[in-house]
């Protein structure tokens, strides 16, 4: 755990300091009734200690909470090897299109 302290300890309601939540554990996933994981967590930010919270399924990949990040988002929803594959399969492709037409070109033209 993370713990904060006051800037000026004679007038903080926490004047030993003040740990924040970082937690998580096994939910129902609201949409496909299967286990989730429900985490929370307290940030600060402008000198207020906010909450969070996201519940991530693995079984159907919903995703909600009001502390969701972009980037993970796109993380779980598209593992990076599914992208690696994919840009394996474009770059095949594209070499592909790069050979037929180099074939078409004449060999006085272009030194291969």
């Amino acid at each position: 755990m993370v713990k904060i302290f006051c800037d000026n300890p004679g007038s903080c309601i926490e004047p030993d300091g003040y740990e924040l939540d970082n937690d998580s554990w096994e939910t129902d996933c609201p949409d496909c009734g299967k286990t989730a994981r429900h985490h929370h967590w307290e940030e600060v930010v402008g000198g207020s200690i906010n909450q969070y919270f996201t519940i991530q399924c693995e079984h159907c990949g919903h995703i909600s909470g009001n502390g969701l990040d972009v980037d993970e988002i796109e993380r779980s929803l598209c593992p990076f090897d599914v992208i690696i594959g994919e840009f394996e399969g474009y770059i095949a492709g594209l070499m592909e299109e790069v050979c037929q037409r180099l074939d078409a070109i004449p060999t006085w033209v272009c030194n291969r």
